[in-house]
């Protein structure tokens, strides 16, 4: 290669050289730039970042709660993220998202039910199966319907034994006619006609104390429930 070969060559590889720095150059900066990029993303998420148009100043304070960035433009336009002030450069101040809190929804008690329970009424003879539960009068009820003189209920106040069978005499039922009188309520049985005696009792119907009538049975009608 001539003397003249090598000098003309000269500035071309200079010029390459140069371009080649460049480039470098250039490269680190777009790096820079990306990791710049990737840890401010890091660092905005979940966060509400509100830009500040004025200049950094020099002691580069931040409102309470929130952290400052700064961010500027080199003179090869290559943008740069620092904590640090710089000159000219552009305050972005991070402060935290808001956070919604959901008030406790209040627990809902359902009102305490309150069950009463009246009293059954107060017969010699005892009382019909169906409301208004009025005193039936003697005869109505067969035997087997007290126990030792006492009524062992009917309707909501029944406590015989279950599968209970009981006869009654449908003649002094005001559902089948019945226009009699009929006793009063706190009214004691009569000494010669105690609740529960067998005299003269006709029953025609089977009740089950509910207020149900009972398929008829083989039993005689009038016969003391077993």
């Amino acid at each position: 290669m001539t003397a003249r070969t090598l000098c003309s060559a000269a500035p071309s590889v200079s010029s390459a050289r140069r371009y080649a720095r460049r480039v470098t150059r250039q490269a680190r900066h777009y790096v820079l730039w990306a990791l710049a990029l990737v840890g401010s993303t890091a660092l905005l998420a979940g966060t509400a970042v509100y830009a500040a148009e004025t200049p950094a100043d020099s002691s580069g304070s931040s409102s309470s709660g929130s952290t400052t960035v700064y961010r500027w433009v080199d003179a090869d336009g290559v943008v740069h993220y620092s904590d640090h002030p710089q000159p000219g450069a552009q305050r972005l101040q991070i402060r935290p998202a808001p956070t919604f809190h959901e008030p406790p929804v209040p627990a809902v008690s359902a009102p305490p039910v309150t069950v009463t329970m009246v009293p059954p009424p107060q017969c010699p003879y005892g009382y019909y199966d169906y409301p208004p539960y009025d005193c039936a009068p003697d005869g109505y009820y067969g035997p087997e319907w007290f126990v030792n003189g006492a009524f062992i209920g009917a309707g909501p106040w029944f406590h015989g034994r279950q599968n209970f069978r009981g006869y009654v005499n449908s003649h002094y039922d005001p559902q089948h006619g019945y226009h009699g009188s009929l006793p009063r309520r706190g009214q004691r049985p009569d000494p010669h006609r105690p609740a529960g005696h067998t005299a003269q009792f006709h029953g025609d119907e089977a009740r089950d104390g509910h207020g149900n009538v009972l398929p008829p049975s083989l039993h005689t009608l009038g016969a003391v429930n077993p």
